[in-house]
């Protein structure tokens, strides 16, 4: 199964990652900060090497940015701020919470919340997922490959091969989620944006005027019922657009 699975895709998805991390490897050996550029170069490339293999992926990406929708974006924002209030409240519970004093920077404003949403999205939720399934891929290889992808999301994000972050995992599920059920890439990197400008507030000196949300169990079965609804919102204003 797993032969036929990658077979006449390995090479691609070699190739995807290639494009991915060589320019940061050169980038990092040859600047103290590239500021970003080598993952911005991987991405580009990533775009150039997916716009020539694959006509269909490429006209997806062209027309999603046209279909969004204004009511879809305002749902989807509402469902990741209640998804990572959620991962707030339990770290907080737990004792995990940390605050970054230092977190006006670039690399935390604008790598974090700008460049990394588009080019993790780009390269994770689009060029791989373009490459490896389509309409004949069955929902086994689906599962298959959703979980090899969220192993390697995991480790991009951990930096460690035994070491597993549950809010990266389901982040990167929904993400997954989103893609499948709109076949638009510009909602999965507005949702990661939103997800990293919110996971942004809960590290910066601001947690401490959120906290008080995070002492009453009430809040996270609220936040809870604004995920599910919002998320339900979301799916049908967006599977609405898809039709139309």
């Amino acid at each position: 199964v797993m032969e036929s699975f990658v077979s006449g895709k390995a090479s691609k998805v070699t190739a995807i990652f290639l494009f991915a991390l060589l320019p940061r490897l050169i980038t990092t050996a040859l600047f103290t900060y590239d500021y970003h550029l080598g993952v911005i170069i991987g991405a580009v490339l990533t775009l150039l090497f997916i716009q020539y293999f694959n006509k269909s992926a490429t006209e997806k990406f062209k027309t999603g940015v046209k279909s969004v929708r204004p009511f879809a974006i305002f749902t989807l924002a509402v469902a990741i701020f209640a998804l990572q209030f959620i991962f707030l409240f339990l770290s907080f519970r737990t004792g995990g919470l940390t605050v970054d004093n230092n977190w006006l920077t670039y690399e935390k404003i604008i790598g974090t919340i700008i460049i990394a949403p588009f080019a993790e999205e780009i390269i994770f939720r689009w060029a791989l997922t373009e490459t490896c399934i389509d309409n004949s891929t069955g929902k086994f290889k689906k599962i298959l490959f959703v979980f090899l992808s969220l192993i390697v999301w995991n480790f991009v994000h951990t930096k460690s091969i035994t070491s597993i972050n549950v809010a990266v995992i389901v982040l990167g599920l929904f993400f997954y989620i989103i893609y499948f059920k709109t076949e638009n890439i510009f909602y999965c990197i507005i949702a990661h944006i939103a997800a990293n400008l919110f996971a942004r507030i809960m590290t910066s000196p601001l947690q401490s005027k959120l906290l008080f949300l995070c002492e009453n169990n009430i809040f996270i079965i609220f936040a809870a019922i604004i995920l599910i609804i919002s998320t339900l919102c979301f799916l049908k204003s967006a599977k609405r657009q898809n039709r139309a």
